[in-house]
């Protein structure tokens, strides 16, 4: 029985950080930036200088490579998010002309029926012709945003179930188009 004998050298102290740092990269629980920085630690001056401006220039072209893509990602938004062809101005107002409701009434705080759901309808028109936020809508409309979402919900709810009020609802989602369309040049 033969036994081999291998000599081999047992690594420096500085040499096993440095191996116990690569398998930390390779298994994702370092940064390679932060190897360097703790390699330079052991480093002399010239390294450490020399180290300082690699991170420097990664930093800088970081920075660069992230406003490109934010830029990129605004470019693509535009493409892909038309613009709002509906006001709340103009959605309010044919909701009004419609169930023959004055506007200083749906936006007053009545909570008559006659009121409540055609000030809802508008709510549930706004959120979904509109790119307006719960807020804006809210503000012009004189309410608070939950007050929207609960009316915009509640309409939501009810269209499943009432054939009439979804005939209302697409009835004024056409003269809403139809005004947009008879302002356009």
């Amino acid at each position: 029985m033969s036994v081999s004998t291998t000599s081999s050298a047992t690594p420096s102290f500085a040499e096993q950080h440095q191996q116990h740092q690569a398998r930390r990269v390779r298994l994702g629980f370092v940064d390679s930036r932060q190897v360097l920085a703790i390699r330079a630690v052991s480093l002399g001056t010239e390294e450490l200088h020399a180290t300082i401006a690699r991170l420097e220039a990664d930093k800088a072209a970081l920075a660069a490579r992230l406003e490109q893509a934010l830029a990129d990602c605004a470019e693509l938004a535009r493409k892909l998010v038309p613009p709002p062809k509906h006001s709340i101005r103009s959605i309010v107002a044919a909701v009004c002309d419609y169930f023959g409701v004055p506007v200083a009434r749906l936006i007053s705080g009545q909570r008559a029926a006659d009121v409540a759901r055609p000030r809802q309808i508008a709510f549930y028109l706004a959120r979904e012709l509109t790119h307006q936020s719960l807020m804006m809508i809210a503000r012009k409309m004189q309410r608070d945003h939950t007050t929207v979402l609960h009316g915009a919900r509640k309409i939501e709810a009810l269209l499943r179930k009432d054939a009439a009020l979804a005939q209302d609802v697409a009835a004024l989602e056409k003269i809403i188009d139809a005004k947009i369309i008879g302002a356009a040049p």
